[in-house]
């Protein structure tokens, strides 16, 4: 097939996933669930792992495509984070986050530890400390949630209240704090050989590959460290820039601006891609600063940014949906359910935990961060890739991307039902408080008059 048919075909699949998400999430907007759990269904559907309608090849040529949506995504998702409402939620967002990291890092791992010879999910002879430093990095993994889920979600109910901007600002730090966690999980699970041909490869060299392998990762001069910050810290910087390039754009044209949104999408996954940077903070940051530095100026931004929101999520998730094999799914399907039920388990017992440190209030707040998607399955990707080069790990991946599958499909239903849950909340609250200042205005009336 020439370039030419490649890019055609690519551009069908791509219609395809478009109008096919769009009537998935029509279906599921009609049964009163997330539109968001539609599209991922449709995308299961019609990818390899399915019906084969969309191929893997049709998937890589639109990751341009997908790039694009992390970007606009991470705008909205920045757009809905306000200064003031995280100074004054920092102790909920600080400690939610750190219990999370914490707790469930450890616990998957520690299940994880168990599940992996018992399932034989690696195949081959590990080396010695190689299951725990394999298990942790699962246990990283289990940490990773979904700002883009939780953005749709509050993007189709209009949400505007103090749990969805919980939801989406713990769930943006916790992306935050992910970055580092994985970059030095990574280097620690490659600091040593993982299997045991590798040890007596090492052995009968000069220079053993722990040893070069420290060097290189975990870096004796802070390597690794300096990578994180320069990832992080870069991307801010560069947040900072794009976001000072918009308020530039709306202040001196103000014009076109759906194609400059597209255009700058693109510039921002292309630059963030050969910078080494991620996209979702620099998104992130520059949505942050229009909403607080220039909010005047960032009302038209995000009224454009909402105009195209329906076609980036349905293309986003629909394309993350068909990244998951259903064969390897039910293959590895008990190992898959005990992942999920434990990683449910602990999100639940540490945002509680979380929140009671915090002395606030957040019912039912662990739902925003039981969704995964493209974040996970990008990381596991690198797993595959790094881990494989020594041990056969097709098994641990299935039944991660099942977690992640089940996570995608259930999370958006579990949030919106709290979602919807607290917005009831808030507008009853309002009802009984505007019902007793109608009481008090009225024995106000009555003391006033006097008796007749």
């Amino acid at each position: 097939m020439s370039a030419t048919q490649e890019q055609a075909s690519a551009a069908a699949a791509l219609g395809v996933l478009l109008l096919g998400a769009w009537l998935a999430g029509r279906l599921f907007k009609t049964m009163h669930l997330p539109s968001v759990s539609g599209y991922l269904v449709l995308g299961l559907l019609v990818g390899p792992g399915a019906l084969g309608l969309i191929t893997k090849s049709q998937l890589q040529m639109m990751s341009l495509a997908n790039d694009l949506a992390i970007a606009l995504i991470a705008l909205t998702a920045g757009g809905e984070i306000r200064w003031q409402f995280l100074r004054g939620e920092a102790r909920l967002i600080g400690f939610v986050t750190a219990f999370q990291a914490v707790v469930v890092t450890v616990g998957v791992g520690a299940v994880m530890y168990g599940l992996i010879p018992a399932f034989g999910l690696v195949q081959g002879e590990m080396a010695p400390g190689a299951l725990w430093r394999v298990a942790m990095l699962c246990g990283v993994i289990g940490v990773a949630s979904s700002p883009a889920v939780v953005v749709a979600v509050i993007a189709e109910m209009r949400a505007v209240n103090a749990f969805a901007q919980r939801a989406v600002s713990v769930a943006v730090c916790k992306d935050l704090a992910l970055v580092a966690m994985f970059t030095v999980a990574i280097a620690v699970s490659l600091d040593a050989p993982l299997s045991v041909d590798a040890v007596q490869s090492a052995s009968h060299t000069a220079s053993p590959v722990w040893a070069t392998a420290s060097t290189a990762s975990l870096g004796g001069d802070g390597g690794v460290f300096l990578e994180v910050g320069r990832k992080i810290f870069g991307s801010i910087a560069a947040g900072g820039a794009v976001g000072l390039l918009l308020a530039w754009w709306m202040r001196a044209l103000s014009a076109n601006m759906p194609l400059f949104l597209v255009l700058g999408g693109f510039g921002v996954a292309i630059g963030a891609e050969a910078l080494g940077l991620e996209p979702l903070i620099v998104g992130l940051v520059a949505g942050m600063l229009m909403e607080n530095v220039w909010g005047r100026l960032s009302e038209a931004l995000f009224e454009a940014i909402e105009d195209l929101s329906l076609p980036v999520f349905c293309v986003f998730f629909a394309a993350t949906g068909a990244k998951v094999d259903l064969q390897s799914l039910w293959a590895s399907a008990p190992a898959t359910l005990a992942i999920v039920g434990t990683r449910a388990a602990l999100v639940w017992g540490a945002t509680a935990a979380g929140i009671r440190a915090a002395g606030a209030a957040g019912r039912g707040l662990w739902t925003a961060f039981v969704p995964q998607a493209g974040v996970s399955l990008a990381l596991l990707a690198i797993i595959d890739e790094k881990l494989g080069e020594e041990l056969d790990v097709s098994g641990l991946i299935a039944a991660m991307l099942g977690a992640v599958a089940v996570h995608e499909i259930a999370g958006p239903v579990l949030f919106r039902a709290a979602l919807a849950r607290s917005l009831r909340n808030e507008n009853a609250q309002e009802t009984a408080q505007d019902e007793g200042e109608e009481v008090v205005e009225a024995e106000a009336g009555r003391s006033a008059t006097g008796p007749e």
